[in-house]
């Protein structure tokens, strides 16, 4: 038997390539349930999908949720979980920023003028990334 990965020759009765280890059992299963005058289908490969248009690509990709059990609600549901996540994690930056800026005003010794800008940075910057997400 050819190996279909490393292309050595092996014997027939070898479960496994001697050289690279690759399952021959499972290429021998594979091969003999194929039908001999069976034709390859392009339209099930992932090269046709690069040319489907946008209401085709659509429409599969709804049948592929319905058929995983992905209704509205359970879209829904993970949305909401996503903006609960985001949201959490965005406090939690300006939480940060806040005592950081602060930690450094304090530690810094900075004038007061200097100090008040530094004191406001962490908003802008808490915005910034807030807007970027």
């Amino acid at each position: 038997m050819f190996c279909p990965r490393c292309g050595s020759s092996q014997s027939e009765e070898l479960k496994f390539c001697k050289s690279c280890g690759a399952n021959l059992y499972a290429v021998r299963q594979v091969v003999a349930t194929r039908e001999p005058d069976e034709k390859f289908d392009w339209s099930k490969t992932w090269v046709a999908e690069m040319f489907l248009s946008g209401e085709e690509a659509e429409r599969r990709k709804a049948e592929l949720e319905r058929q995983r059990g992905i209704t509205p609600e359970v879209k829904r549901y993970n949305e909401i979980k996503a903006g609960v996540i985001t949201a959490s994690v965005g406090l939690a930056l300006a939480i940060f920023l806040y005592v950081f800026m602060e930690g450094i005003i304090l530690a810094a010794k900075i004038p007061s003028d200097t100090a008040e800008i530094l004191s406001r940075l962490w908003i802008a910057t808490a915005c910034s990334l807030a807007k970027s997400w």
